[in-house]
């Protein structure tokens, strides 16, 4: 009874931007905007029997809202930045920029002695000293160019959002001919090694069986120089025999796995996926001289696997190989006729450029520097 009295009692105007009482199922509810330790706001409600109630249930939800918010204004320049990474960053680029990204913000920024300073504390000399401390041998352009960009960029955003001047405004990147880092120079493969690869790529064992799985493709892919993840992804639906062309729409990416356990010897943090689009996200039609139509034939008559879905190199149930696979494949062909040297080259002195990756490079300088008549 004495509910229903304080139901009808008129209800009291709070001033502008305290909140509302209005009745609503029989209670009093009680709404408020509130503003959030990042700068962003925030409706919030409760419901009671008495407007008494309610300011109470209201200011414990106030505290337990704004203590469950990150307060990225007032963080260290680690944690602001990764929370920028998965805020505002993630749905902006592809899962292996992201990837890439948050690597260089916990590797490279996130060993720094800047890391655990307040952000909005660093000035354009420390913001300097980071790009600086760098450049110490170790890290090549690109490397040091990736650190200064992640930093830009978390900054302009940064100073937009919480009205600061940023700081990365005279900070700036060493030019290429101060980068201590020595760059290493490029070994391309002549005409000669290019046919010796696609010669090897088609040998078989004496039971006439193919030596190398895929080897058809990887040998026509010298003409015609698709990246391995797009490669890898490829099905026969995507390739046009009348046309004398493959389409290329999608490619292999390598992204956090979302179930990783780390308790679990078998569980692995990374997972490969199939990426809708290619890497540019632009796709393209990839035309075939007579060498790879020839190559791509073969391998279509010779597979098991060739309906429409299923993949142009594959295993033996027919999934599609991943990247380790394709250049042990790849290393194995070109053994038995390049210099050990060469060889050491490709697997050690460019240990994270994937094989596939190295004859892309030399497709694009036959055709460009060489008096090699490629289609």
């Amino acid at each position: 009874m004495d509910s229903k009295k304080s139901l009808e009692k008129k209800l009291p105007k709070l001033p502008y931007g305290e909140g509302s009482f209005t009745r609503a199922k029989g209670k009093i509810y009680f709404r408020k905007t509130i503003v959030l330790d990042d700068g962003s706001k925030k409706e919030i409600g409760v419901f009671g029997d008495t407007v008494n109630a309610c300011i109470k249930k209201m200011k414990e939800k106030e505290t337990k809202t704004k203590k469950a918010v990150v307060a990225p204004n007032k963080e260290t320049l680690i944690n602001a930045m990764t929370w920028w990474l998965d805020t505002y960053k993630k749905n902006k680029v592809s899962p292996t920029s992201f990837k890439r990204l948050k690597d260089t913000v916990r590797c490279r920024i996130g060993e720094s002695k800047y890391a655990n300073d307040r952000y909005q504390s660093l000035t354009s000399d420390d913001l300097q000293k980071l790009i600086n401390s760098a450049n110490n041998g170790e890290f090549s352009r690109s490397s040091i160019d990736k650190i200064y960009l992640a930093l830009n960029e978390f900054y302009r955003f940064a100073s937009l959002r919480y009205k600061f001047d940023n700081p990365m405004l005279l900070v700036s990147a060493p030019i290429e001919s101060n980068v201590l880092k020595e760059t290493k120079s490029i070994m391309w493969f002549n005409q000669d090694d290019l046919d010796k690869f696609i010669e090897q790529s088609t040998a078989r064992w004496k039971t006439g069986r193919l030596r190398y799985n895929g080897g058809h493709i990887f040998g026509a892919n010298t003409q015609m120089g698709a990246r391995i993840g797009e490669l890898l992804v490829l099905q026969w639906k995507d390739v046009d025999f009348e046309k004398k062309r493959i389409y290329i729409c999608k490619t292999l990416v390598e992204v956090p796995n979302p179930n990783y356990n780390p308790d679990n010897p078998k569980s692995t943090k990374n997972i490969l996926v199939v990426q809708n689009s290619s890497k540019t996200k632009k796709n393209r039609y990839v035309y075939m001289n007579d060498i790879a139509f020839n190559l791509y034939k073969k391998q279509w008559e010779e597979t098991k696997f060739n309906e429409p879905d299923d993949y142009v190199i594959c295993t033996r149930d027919g999934n599609h190989l991943d990247e380790a696979n394709a250049n042990d494949t790849i290393k194995a062909i070109q053994k038995p006729y390049l210099p050990s040297a060469w060889l050491l080259y490709q697997v050690s002195y460019q240990p994270r450029l994937s094989c596939i990756h190295i004859l892309r490079i030399d497709t694009f300088y036959q055709c460009l520097y060489l008096p090699c008549h490629m289609e």
